[in-house]
């Protein structure tokens, strides 16, 4: 899918000593490091081992720019791999402008992670000419977070485009890979005709990730350097003209999919310093946020949160600090900014949080054993039989007879029914024994014989 996008990289048009005026009275730039103990979060908190996946569709980097940029801070290097997607390479030291954006991108994640887990982050860069195929393979690859700092406005990828790119965020999210996507640096129109939101951000599977002016002292408002222009310098956002409204959301309802998602600082006179081509200099934009997120969701740990704008947007009052102030020329900053910047210590609970694991399913109840039927009753053929074994061992003494006599009577007492009582057997045996002499011993047995059966 070929879509003329661009990166959203932004260099503050400030001097040196316009920087160093800014940074005396609280407005100057950040470093990666001081802004997230702005916001909040403690330096080597977290566990990490999740891979950070950074696209680009062009420009280069060179070892050097990466070991001076975290030695500066006293980090600890990323390790970088390039990854072709597509033959596309990285250009080194003869990437152009679009090296920039590049160094802003693997600098922010890389500094980001390192200084949250006090360990090297692992990145790989995705050069390709296609942001869908791109994230398809950064899903493929099992990151826990892909940052897209390249974009367009959504007219300029057609519905069809903007169909492709969504099936290649559901790739990433079912992956548990966070797409997250820079919402774009021109404010409402971002190049349009009219307001228009920029995709892969508008894609309802992105993370989208809008832009803020923070200074070092003083809350956040949002990123618009040309107030009241809807085609100035500042973040972009508003309403998707091609996916519906989210359920989840809990911003503003508009007519399409809100954007954006979440926030960070993105003015370039309250950007980074970013080391390229061995020149230090302050860059922002929104391409600023998108590896920004990315760099915190993989301190998080190897597996990722797939579709965590749900998950933001439920926990927002705790994990968010929303921003409240300004426009981008056509929507304010709760649409803009979305839930907000990230808030350190609620963001930490919420996302290191133990899944509740489904409640046991009880075990099946033992079967209720059968209650014990009752002894079936003897019938007569049974009482019989057993006086016939009682009687076998004194059978030579007392002769067939006594054994027949007794049989005789008690079958010719009891033949008018199959069940006998003991009571009524014990009757007839005691008249037929009187008939006869037997020794006691073998009345006692006949006795002892027939009880069982009862």
């Amino acid at each position: 899918m070929t879509v003329k996008t661009r990166p959203y990289f932004k260099i503050s048009k400030r001097t040196l000593r316009d920087h160093v005026k800014a940074h005396i009275v609280g407005q100057g730039p950040w470093t990666v490091p001081g802004y997230l103990a702005y916001l909040g979060f403690k330096q080597g908190s977290l566990p990490g081992g999740g891979t950070i996946g950074i696209l680009e569709l062009g420009g280069g980097w060179v070892p050097s720019d990466v070991t001076a940029a975290f030695a500066s801070l006293g980090l600890p290097a990323p390790t970088i791999t390039d990854v072709s997607v597509d033959g596309t390479e990285n250009a080194g030291a003869n990437g152009g402008d679009a090296s920039v954006e590049v160094a802003l991108d693997y600098q922010v994640a890389g500094q980001a992670y390192a200084w949250l887990t006090g360990k090297s982050a692992t990145i790989e860069m995705l050069w390709s000419q296609g942001i869908d195929t791109a994230a398809v393979k950064s899903a493929s690859l099992g990151h826990a977070a892909c940052s897209c700092s390249w974009g367009a406005d959504e007219p300029s990828w057609g519905a069809s485009g903007l169909s492709t790119m969504q099936a290649a965020c559901i790739t990433c999210t079912d992956a548990g890979t966070v797409f997250c996507a820079a919402s774009g640096d021109n404010d409402a129109d971002d190049g349009a005709s009219a307001p228009s939101v920029d995709a892969p951000a508008s894609c309802p599977n992105a993370l989208a990730c809008g832009g803020t002016s923070t200074p070092q002292s003083g809350s956040s408002v949002i990123w618009n350097n040309n107030p009241g222009s809807p085609s100035g310098e500042g973040t972009g956002g508003g309403y998707s003209s091609n996916f519906p409204f989210q359920s989840f959301c809990t911003g503003p309802t508009g007519p399409g999919r809100m954007v954006s998602d979440v926030a960070g600082n993105a003015d370039p006179n309250t950007g980074y310093d970013v080391v390229c081509m061995g020149q230090s200099q302050v860059v922002g934009g929104t391409s600023a946020v998108s590896p920004l997120w990315a760099g915190i969701i993989a301190a998080f740990g190897p597996k990722g949160q797939g579709l965590i704008a749900a998950k933001l947007w439920a926990a927002k009052a705790t994990a968010l600090t929303l921003v409240t102030s300004g426009t981008n020329g056509a929507f304010d900053a709760d649409v803009c900014c979305g839930g907000g910047i990230p808030n350190g210590a609620g963001l930490v609970a919420l996302l290191s949080a133990a899944p509740t694991p489904p409640a046991p399913t009880p075990p099946p109840a033992p079967p209720t054993p059968p209650a014990p039927s009752p002894p079936s009753a003897p019938t007569c053929a049974d009482v019989v039989a057993a006086i016939a074994k009682a009687f076998s061992t004194h059978w030579l003494i007392f002769g067939p007879d006594a054994y027949r006599l007794a049989s005789a009577a008690c079958a010719a007492l009891l033949s008018g029914t199959t069940t006998p009582t003991l009571e009524a057997v014990d009757a007839a045996l005691a008249r037929a024994f009187g008939v006869i002499s037997l020794r006691s011993e073998a009345i006692d047995d006949a006795a002892e014989a027939i009880d069982p059966l009862w």
